[in-house]
């Protein structure tokens, strides 16, 4: 459902993990509940209408959902940043710890109104994408927010943020690189 898309899902076994059933107290089936990073309840739902389901996914994801919202292919996020004149935010990845860490800054709530001025796009950083070689990425993570519309993105970026970085750091740097392409 695409109202999921951000929001993290587990499915539990009533007769397997009773104990989780009773301390939210869910005594019928079906029963969806919402909780934020912290285990904490923000809501409920007990309906099978689909418009009842898809307006509550829809309610919780915006409130409570992933930011920023990343596209996962670098062609198709850059047709969009170009369409909407918004810069491009492209986060190159790999697996390690240091890149878990740039996605969670950047899910951090005091970035969301950044995520509504910019497109991002998760860039896997393996050897062989096209995107990595064109950006000459050699260490992740890494984020270059480009001008969409540039002939050579990569080679004017508005910024190129790099090293260990807060979520209020990486703020600072994203709102620099926004500056720069309003001034432009």
């Amino acid at each position: 459902m695409k109202a999921s898309e951000g929001l993290v899902r587990l499915l539990v076994d009533a007769d397997r993990q009773g104990a989780i059933f009773q301390k939210y107290g869910v005594n019928s089936m079906p029963t969806v509940i919402f909780l934020d990073p912290e285990g904490k309840k923000v809501g409920e739902l007990r309906s099978r209408a689909p418009d009842a389901v898809a307006a509550r996914f829809t309610e919780i994801a915006q409130k409570y959902g992933r930011n920023p919202k990343f596209l996962k292919e670098y062609a198709p996020a850059a047709a969009k940043a170009k369409e909407e004149g918004k810069p491009l935010a492209v986060f190159f990845y790999d697996g390690k710890p240091a890149s878990q860490a740039y996605a969670k800054a950047l899910d951090d709530e005091s970035l969301k109104e950044l995520h509504e001025k910019m497109i991002f796009v998760k860039v896997e950083a393996r050897k062989a994408s096209p995107e990595v070689k064109q950006f000459n990425v050699t260490a992740p993570p890494i984020i270059y927010v480009v001008d969409p519309a540039a002939e050579k993105p990569e080679q004017k970026p508005y910024r190129k943020i790099y090293g260990r970085k807060t979520a209020k750091e990486l703020k600072k740097d994203l709102e620099e690189a926004l500056k720069k392409a309003e001034a432009k």
